[in-house]
């Protein structure tokens, strides 16, 4: 049996692995049916060897949640795309060896309903891609910010402090999740996400 088979369809785009094996949480898997399933030969989804990579974030030391990303794929003892909330620490790039490939986690003033309101995503959006290029082959975009040689070399040397910022701001800052979760489904709070 697949370990797709295994995989329970909570709503549109978001499954649920249950704990096997050696997992100390269930893993939520945000993909959409063309993505884990593929169409065809040509197009055959999400491959079969993501699913260790995705028991072993499970199976972490303090492990409190995994969420799989439309990103994922095959990465180094974790899938590429994939999020790992450990005991007060969010671990956005578990494995991000990827050359171009990154994620980055960022607070926001948004809210649960900004982010429903599809005008408001949308403009949030189309904001976000045009600081950061995004896409196979993407470079510069309309409002990057320009570094001259001396400006790289110091951030190479000095990291955030090189740019007017404390150490704390970086994107490896810790950000502790929320320590209150809504009731109901035990999916619900990442529906509510």
């Amino acid at each position: 049996m697949s370990w797709k088979q295994r995989l329970e369809k909570v709503s549109e785009g978001h499954y649920v692995l249950a704990k096997t094996k050696s997992m100390k949480v269930d893993a939520d898997l945000f993909l959409s049916d063309k993505l884990l399933w593929g169409e065809g030969p040509e197009q055959p989804g999400l491959e079969d060897s993501v699913f260790d990579q995705v028991v072993n974030a499970s199976s972490f030391p303090g492990v409190t949640r995994v969420a799989v990303t439309p990103d994922c794929h095959l990465g180094y003892g974790v899938p590429i795309g994939t999020v790992v909330e450990t005991d007060g620490i969010l671990l956005p790039t578990a494995a991000g060896y990827d050359i171009g490939c990154g994620m980055v986690q960022l607070q926001t003033t948004l809210t649960a309903e900004d982010v429903a309101d599809a005008t408001k995503r949308r403009r949030w959006i189309e904001e976000v891609t045009k600081r950061i290029a995004v896409g196979v082959g993407a470079s510069r975009v309309q409002k990057q910010r320009r570094v001259t040689d001396r400006t790289f070399a110091d951030v190479v040397r000095h990291g955030a402090k090189a740019l007017g910022r404390g150490s704390s701001v970086t994107e490896r800052a810790r950000l502790h999740p929320r320590r209150g979760r809504p009731g109901g489904h035990p999916r619900a709070r990442l529906r509510q996400a």
